[in-house]
């Protein structure tokens, strides 16, 4: 109904979203829709796509069907990765950290220069008042 990780690209910890989508359209899961992928996108925009991201919750992930549950404690093997791909994920970790270093030295470099303008305003406000004496 409302479950937010289909919504969310897991990929880098081995999970792999459907193609094919079963939308449930209500809490109560009384019916269901079946949503192919379409020419221009992966999901059918008339599905989940349609649900505001922000209305999504983590409960409606880990039971479906009144009280069926797919949280990964209760889950079989067989449906959780083993070992999660480990190379995208120290991929996203180091452009996370690559993208925090820029900023950083965005910020140092434009306090240097703020530091830099400022003391040539006051040398040049000294060496005018050294001149007129």
């Amino acid at each position: 109904y409302r479950d937010i990780i289909p919504r969310v690209p897991w990929h880098a910890w081995g999970y792999r979203h459907e193609p094919l989508e079963v939308y449930y359209a209500d809490e109560a899961s009384t019916g269901y829709e079946v949503c192919p992928p379409t020419a221009e996108h992966l999901e059918d925009p008339r599905c989940m796509l349609a649900m505001p991201w922000y209305s999504c919750t983590m409960s409606d992930h880990c039971n479906y069907l009144h009280g069926i549950t797919f949280d990964d404690a209760d889950m079989d093997s067989q449906c959780i990765p083993e070992r999660p791909m480990r190379w995208p994920m120290i991929v996203a970790i180091a452009s996370i950290g690559a993208v925090a270093c820029c900023l950083l030295a965005s910020c140092i470099r434009c306090s240097q220069r703020r530091r830099r303008g400022s003391a040539r305003v006051s040398t040049d406000g000294v060496e005018e008042a050294l001149l007129s004496q």
